[in-house]
């Protein structure tokens, strides 16, 4: 991963992680690992003690997608290495998006056996994607994805997400290290500011929405409410 512009390095994180430890040296070997779990805790989980992030929250940089063609006879493709959870699959050969089922549906499906035809509907089970039916020929798949963030390694690396969170994974990664450390009082003083900034935060990328004037005219619940008896 090479520097970019505006983001601060992997070298950066680690210094400002001492120093909101107070410049304590006996920590260096332990700072890296602390500051990329934080990193990968921030990008990967919905709730910070009493934050839950909204349903629509999404880091944009961290949805992608792989190409993966099927074989014939094969009922499985492999899920991304990366792969947080899968959204969506796009069979570019047929031009179609494949429904998701449920595993169970999957299982009772007949004719799983053999090759049958294109392939309409996935399930994904462990590192698999099953597929069915099962692909009678090479169909090339989108399979659209978030993510799991490469840690950073090199003193240059920088964090696959927007400069503007920077901040809160240098000020998560103090607050997991205090609490590591039982300095549980100092924690929670850090704790209450990563809050008030992350509640500033979260609804920066809903800004794009605003362009979806089919949703935002129109009167929110609480005024389509107003004058009904509610019990």
């Amino acid at each position: 991963m090479e520097a970019t512009l505006g983001l601060r390095s992997f070298i950066d994180f680690r210094e400002a992680l001492r120093f909101n430890l107070g410049q304590r040296t006996d920590l260096t070997a332990y700072l890296g690992g602390w500051v990329n779990q934080a990193y990968n805790d921030f990008c990967t989980r919905n709730r910070f003690w009493s934050l839950s992030l909204p349903k629509y929250f999404v880091f944009p940089e961290l949805l992608t997608a792989t190409i993966t063609p099927t074989v014939s006879g094969v009922a499985t493709i492999a899920v991304p290495s990366d792969c947080v959870y899968v959204r969506h699959i796009w069979d570019s050969t047929s031009d179609a998006k494949l429904d998701r089922i449920r595993f169970f549906n999957y299982v009772k499906s007949t004719g799983r056996a053999n090759a049958t035809s294109r392939p309409t509907q996935w399930v994904r089970d462990g590192n698999s994607i099953y597929l069915y039916p099962t692909p009678d020929a090479a169909y090339s798949l989108y399979v659209y994805y978030r993510k799991r963030p490469d840690p950073m390694m090199g003193d240059v690396d920088t964090t696959e997400i927007a400069a503007e969170w920077d901040e809160p994974i240098t000020i998560l990664s103090t607050i997991f290290t205090l609490e590591r450390l039982k300095e549980f009082d100092k924690a929670e003083l850090w704790k209450k500011e990563w809050l008030e900034m992350m509640g500033a935060k979260i609804g920066i990328y809903d800004r794009e929405d605003r362009d979806m004037a089919s949703t935002y005219l129109q009167p929110d619940y609480v005024y389509k409410q107003m004058g009904k008896y509610q019990g």
